[in-house]
C-alpha cells in the first residue's frame, strides 16, 4: 500500500485531527490506528448498497433496501425479559406501513418526530401482519427531498466509536493529506488495468458514490500489495542466488537409467515431473530451494532418493533429515531396500547412537568415506562436518524451530535444498513464498495405493469413533493417534502422548 513511512503528513497523530481530540484518539487506538496513515488504510469490511429506494409495494424480504414515508407512531414497552424495545411506524400516501424496531436503544426517540418523513434501510421481515426492520440506518427527510441513493461502508469498530465519527474523520485526514500520498504503481501498469490514481482510490474506497467503485478502489490497493510483496521476494531471491554457489550436479542418461534399475517399480507421471525439475534445479551452479508435497504414500520419498543419488553420482555427499528419530528410521529402513543392490556408503545417524560409534561415524563423514547419511537433528550439531556436501532434503521442514533451520544452512558451502512435506499448511504455503521455495506436487498415487480420506468429528463422537477403531483393530487392522504434544506443557493446553 501507500507508503507511510516517508510522509510526515501520514505519521501525524489522529488526536490532532479535527473532530478527534483525546478521547476519541483512544477509541481509535484500540483499533490499531495512531496516526493520519493508519486511519487511510482502515478499509471497511463491507458496504451498505442503499441506492436501492423502493416503494412499499415492492419490499422484499432479506433484501437491503430503503423505504420511505411519514412517521405515524412512535411506541416504547419493556419485554418479559427485561429489554426494551422501540418501534417506529412509517406510512406511505396509500396507507402501507413498515416498522423500525430497536432493541434496548432510546437514540431514535430523540431523532424523530409524529409527522416527519424519514427514510428506513435495511433488510427487512413479515412479522404477524405487518413488515418490520431491526435496527434500520434512518435518514431524516425534507419536504421535498427523497432518501439519499449512497453507499455505506462498514467499517471494523470499537465500543463507543461511532461510524459518523469515524467517517468523518477519515474524511477530514483525507482532505488534509491526499495530496501528500505517495503513488507505489508504474503509470503504465495502473493505466493498463483501469487503476485510479492513489488518491482517488482512497475517496472510492471511503465514500464510493456507487458500489462499483467501491471495488475497483480495494482492489487497486489488493493488487499494489501483490505486486509489492512479489518485486520484494523476486529481488530477494535474485540476491541470494546470484550470492551464493552451488555444485553443479549434472545428470546424465546412463546416471538416469542407474538410479531407476533400484526402484522395484515403474515412477508415476507426477513423480518424472518432480524428478525433472529437481533435476534441472541441480544442474545450475544456483542452490536449488524447492518444495516438495504431496499426500502419503503419492511417492515422495522415491523422489527425494532420486535427488540425493544424483547427488552421490557426482562424487559429493548428500542428506536427508527428518524431525523425528522415528521417521528417519523409517526412511534408513526405505532406502536399504532401495539401495540394497547399491554401492553408496550410507549411514544413520540419531541422537541415540553410542559415543563410540559416533565418533567414527563423524569421522568418516569429515572424511568423505560416507556418501549419503539420513538423521535427525544429531546431523546439525556442532561437531558433524561434511567433506563434500551438495544437497540437503528436509522432510516436514516447518516442524524444525528456526534455530535448526538456520543451523542447516551452515551445512556446506551452499548445498542445493529439497524440502518435503505431506502437510501443506498455511505455514508451509508460506514457506514457498518468504522462504524462496519453488514448489513442485505429486497428486497420482502409484498403482496400488488406495487414496487417502480425511474425515473430521466432532468432540461428541469420541466414544464412536473409538468404537470404530476397536472394530477395525479386532479385523487386524492398525491404528495410531496423533497428539500435539510429546510432553506436557505448562503454557499450552494441549494433550500430551
Amino acid at each position: 500500500m501507500a507508503n507511510a513511512e516517508s510522509n510526515p503528513i501520514l505519521d501525524e497523530s489522529v488526536q490532532f485531527l479535527k473532530g478527534v481530540g483525546p478521547a476519541r484518539a483512544e477509541l481509535l487506538a484500540k483499533l490499531g490506528i495512531h496516526t493520519l496513515g493508519d486511519l487511510l488504510f482502515h478499509f471497511p469490511r463491507s458496504y451498505d448498497d442503499l441506492t436501492e429506494v423502493r416503494g412499499m409495494e415492492q419490499i422484499e424480504a432479506g433484501v437491503l433496501q430503503t423505504v420511505q414515508g411519514e412517521v405515524v407512531e412512535i411506541e416504547g414497552k419493556e419485554l418479559p425479559d427485561g429489554r426494551r424495545v422501540t418501534s417506529v411506524v412509517i406510512s406511505d400516501p396509500k396507507g402501507k406501513c413498515v416498522a423500525g424496531i430497536w432493541f434496548n436503544s432510546l437514540l431514535i426517540v430523540g431523532k424523530v418526530r409524529y409527522g416527519q418523513r424519514v427514510a428506513f434501510s435495511g433488510k427487512p421481515k413479515w412479522y404477524r401482519d405487518h413488515w418490520q426492520i431491526t435496527h434500520p440506518r434512518v435518514q431524516v427527510l425534507d419536504d421535498a427531498g427523497d432518501a439519499r441513493r449512497e453507499v455505506v461502508p462498514v467499517y471494523p469498530l470499537t465500543e463507543g466509536l461511532r461510524p459518523e465519527h469515524l467517517r468523518e474523520a477519515i474524511r477530514f485526514a483525507l482532505a488534509k493529506a491526499e495530496a501528500a500520498i505517495v503513488e507505489n504503481l508504474p503509470e503504465p501498469t495502473r493505466v493498463k488495468r483501469a487503476y485510479p490514481p492513489v488518491a482517488q482510490a482512497l475517496w472510492q474506497v471511503h465514500f464510493p458514490e456507487v458500489l462499483s467503485q467501491g471495488v475497483q478502489g480495494r482492489q487497486r490497493f489488493i493488487y499494489e500489495e501483490f505486486l509489492i510483496l512479489q518485486v520484494a521476494l523476486a529481488a530477494r531471491r535474485r540476491e541470494t542466488r546470484d550470492r551464493q554457489q552451488a555444485p553443479k550436479l549434472l545428470c546424465t542418461p546412463a546416471i538416469d537409467a542407474h538410479i531407476r534399475r533400484l526402484f522395484p517399480f515403474k515412477l508415476t507421471a507426477d513423480q518424472d515431473h518432480a524428478i525433472a525439475s529437481i533435476v534441472k534445479d541441480l544442474a545450475s551452479d544456483r542452490p536449488m530451494q524447492r518444495l516438495l508435497q504431496a499426500d502419503v504414500g503419492a511417492g515422495k520419498t522415491a523422489v527425494a532418493v532420486y535427488a540425493l543419488l544424483v547427488a552421490v553420482a557426482n562424487k559429493h555427499q548428500a542428506i536427508l533429515m527428518a524431525p523425528t528419530e522415528v521417521l528417519a528410521q523409517q526412511h534408513w529402513q526405505t532406502f536399504e531396500q532401495y539401495l540394497a543392490k547399491s554401492r553408496v556408503r550410507r549411514a544413520l545417524l540419531t541422537g541415540s547412537i553410542s559415543p563410540k560409534d559416533r565418533k567414527k561415524l563423524l569421522d568418516d563423514i569429515k572424511t568423505g568415506e560416507i556418501d549419503l547419511v539420513v538423521g535427525t537433528q544429531a546431523l546439525i550439531q556442532d561437531d558433524v562436518e561434511f567433506a563434500k556436501l551438495a544437497l540437503v532434503v528436509i522432510d516436514e521442514q516447518h516442524k524444525f524451530g528456526v534455530k535448526q533451520r538456520a543451523r542447516v544452512k551452515k551445512l556446506g558451502v551452499d548445498p542445493h535444498y529439497l524440502v518435503m512435506t505431506a502437510t501443506p499448511i498455511p505455514r508451509t504455503i508460506a514457506l514457498s513464498v518468504f522462504g524462496d521455495l519453488d514448489t513442485s506436487t505429486i497428486k497420482q498415487l502409484p498403482p496400488g495405493r488406495q487414496r487417502v480420506l480425511t474425515r473430521w468429528h466432532a468432540e461428541s463422537q469420541r466414544e464412536r469413533i473409538y468404537q470404530r477403531l476397536q472394530d477395525e483393530m479386532k479385523k487386524g487392522r492398525q491404528a495410531y493417534t496423533v497428539c500435539p504434544l510429546v510432553e506436557e506443557s505448562e503454557t499450552l493446553d494441549l494433550t500430551a502422548a
